[in-house]
């Protein structure tokens, strides 16, 4: 299998375009992150949870 990177046809859309590919892949994995820091945020033994309960002491 060709590479993105080796077919003609996708040099000439990234030149006219943007890596769009790359960007969306960027994009995914900023989402990821944040989901996953959000998820994690109301977790028991995470220190943000975990003020959030001794505030309500």
């Amino acid at each position: 299998m060709t590479s993105n990177t080796d077919a003609p046809i996708y040099q000439r859309l990234v030149s006219e375009h943007g890596d769009v590919i790359d960007a969306a892949r960027r994009a995914a994995h900023d989402v990821t992150e944040a989901a996953d820091r959000l998820l994690r945020w109301g977790h028991v033994g995470h220190p943000a949870a975990q003020q959030r309960w001794t505030a309500r002491g």
